[in-house]
């Protein structure tokens, strides 16, 4: 999809949310039901890239560490190093854009629409941060 296509698709999404939100807070119950599968459906995706963050951290690079490569043919690269920060960091922006729209979610359903696209702004900082440190991994793989 590419970072063009994804950066519109978070705007179309964060668009899209903001309007409900606003319709919502004027009264329309139609778009407080939109919002909340809207919600729903980015929690979703965000759960699935929870597994994606655990289960980088459990595997880490594996066989492709530096630690078992011979010094000639080592990367120096984050992603063969078993214990870089960035393994658990990665996880932490996932969880944090998780969170973010599970507190989009709680907004909308306690009727604080004003709020709800402000987490889910957050959340897009974080899954953006998490993107970027994924970026290098999928580049190195040809993704």
């Amino acid at each position: 999809m590419g970072v063009l296509g994804l950066t519109l698709l978070g705007v179309l999404v964060l668009g899209s949310f903001t309007a409900l939100s606003r319709w919502a807070g004027i009264g329309s119950e139609t778009a407080r039901w939109l919002a909340l599968l809207e919600t729903l459906v980015l929690l979703g995706g965000a759960f699935l890239g929870l597994l994606l963050a655990l289960y980088l951290v459990a595997a880490r690079c594996d066989e492709s560490c530096d630690e078992n490569r011979t010094p000639s043919i080592r990367t120096g690269e984050w992603w063969h190093t078993m214990d870089a920060w960035q393994w658990w960091a990665q996880l932490l922006v996932e969880v944090g854009g998780l969170l973010a729209i599970g507190l989009a979610l709680a907004a909308t359903i306690r009727r604080r629409h004003a709020q709800a696209p402000a987490w889910l702004v957050v959340a897009a900082v974080c899954f953006a941060v998490w993107a970027a440190f994924l970026a290098p991994m999928g580049d190195r793989l040809g993704i």
